[in-house]
């Protein structure tokens, strides 16, 4: 991929996936999570980044730092989808990817993701870390295990 995707394309391609109708919403403290999974999965799958930006193993589970302070005034409130979307910017294997994450994820709550990241071993290597950052190469190496077994099998 030339162009790596920004943690900010990332949430706004799961955010498009939000149906309204049926009630399904997606926090900030929710959004953190789905994320961590779709960068976890896509270096697992493809070998590479799907974005740039750090993922710290906080108290409450991974969370990116300016995903974190760019939805702080919605607090645990719904957030709205974008109102467009440059779909152009994500490859086919993106978006089956995103789309996969949201179907196997996006059911839970955000309390259930949290209790599920912290016991992953991403999580608990950052958070024992001084500067709680999740490593890339653990992220791969996890989910690597995970792949098959959550149903997230994409091939690039």
């Amino acid at each position: 991929m030339t162009n790596r995707l920004t943690c900010f394309d990332i949430t706004d391609y799961l955010l498009s996936l939000v149906n309204k109708e049926s009630g399904a919403t997606i926090s900030n403290f929710k959004l953190q999570k789905l994320v961590y999974y779709a960068q976890g999965y896509h270096l697992a799958l493809f070998e590479e980044l799907l974005f740039d930006e750090p993922i710290e193993a906080q108290e409450n589970g991974p969370a990116i730092a300016a995903l974190l302070a760019k939805y702080l005034p919605c607090k645990s409130n719904p957030i709205d989808a974008p109102a467009s979307i440059d779909l152009t910017k994500y490859s086919e294997n993106i978006r089956e990817m995103l789309g996969a994450i949201y179907r196997e994820y996006g059911s839970f709550t955000p309390g259930q993701l949290r209790d599920m990241a912290r016991e992953e071993l991403p999580w608990i290597n950052g958070f024992n870390r001084e500067d709680k950052i999740i490593s890339n190469a653990d992220l791969k190496q996890y989910f690597k295990t995970q792949v098959v077994r959550n149903r997230i099998n994409i091939k690039g």
